[in-house]
């Protein structure tokens, strides 16, 4: 049965045909392949396919112009020491985004992530 899925910082919320939701509780930063999560929430190694962007203005521009549309595949580089910026490689370019920038890109999580 196809089924959306979404995620939060705690849990699932899987959405079918129907319009039932099932809430699948995991451990923090345990993710499924398949869920569509923003980049900030991804773990090093991490590899996505971009579903969606919610970045407006000027910035929007920049992340359309570097590759950051529907479809193409994003891998998590490393995060900083302290966790802010993130390296994130498309289309062979390494770009480092803020989270602020990075929660307003959505992904399809399809692989890798540290275990």
């Amino acid at each position: 049965m196809p089924c959306t899925i979404y995620y939060t910082s705690a849990y699932f919320i899987l959405k079918d045909n129907y319009n039932y939701s099932f809430i699948i509780h995991t451990k923090v930063g345990e993710l499924m392949a398949g869920a569509v999560i923003p980049l900030s929430e991804a773990t090093n190694g991490s590899t996505l396919r971009i579903s969606g962007i919610e970045v407006q203005g000027v910035l929007r521009r920049r992340l359309l112009d570097l590759g950051f549309v529907a479809g193409n595949r994003v891998e998590v580089l490393r995060r900083s020491p302290l966790g802010d910026p993130t390296a994130y490689r498309i289309s062979n370019t390494t770009i480092a985004l803020r989270r602020e920038e990075s929660s307003l890109i959505y992904g399809e999580l399809i692989g890798g992530g540290e275990g």
